[in-house]
């Protein structure tokens, strides 16, 4: 049906869940952004790009320089020209040590709840 390999899957249109990994004649496998050691490019809206890295369990981390700001609730966005929404900033590790600090989310929605996915043909990420 016109699967092929990556190919944006979202939920609601709008919320970036991962990529068409495997297709197949029958069914195709979506590869979470949130895979451990998976790479995304994001932008902390209004702030700055980053690399974000999947920890597994929908859960994903930024590691920035201390000194950039970011607070609690930062929107964070896939860098593509998609733009596709991806999660807030929900916890900020800053050790008194480290120059860097890391930022958590998760992705925004219980993936075990959803119905329905959506295919964005003609789009990579």
């Amino acid at each position: 049906q016109g699967v092929e390999t990556g190919m944006a899957v979202t939920a609601y249109g709008d919320i970036l869940l991962g990529y068409a990994g495997e297709t197949g004649d029958e069914s195709s496998k979506v590869k979470l952004i949130s895979f451990p050691e998976e790479e995304l490019n994001v932008f902390i809206e209004g702030k700055v790009a980053a690399l974000a890295k999947g920890l597994g369990g929908e859960a994903m981390q930024i590691i920035l320089p201390r000194d950039i700001e970011i607070s609690l609730g930062d929107r964070i966005l896939a860098a593509a020209s998609s733009g596709f929404f991806i999660g807030v900033a929900e916890k900020i590790v800053k050790e008194p040590s480290d120059p860097f600090q890391k930022i958590i989310f998760h992705l925004p929605v219980n993936i075990q709840e959803l119905r329905n996915v959506y295919l964005v043909k003609n789009k990579e990420f």
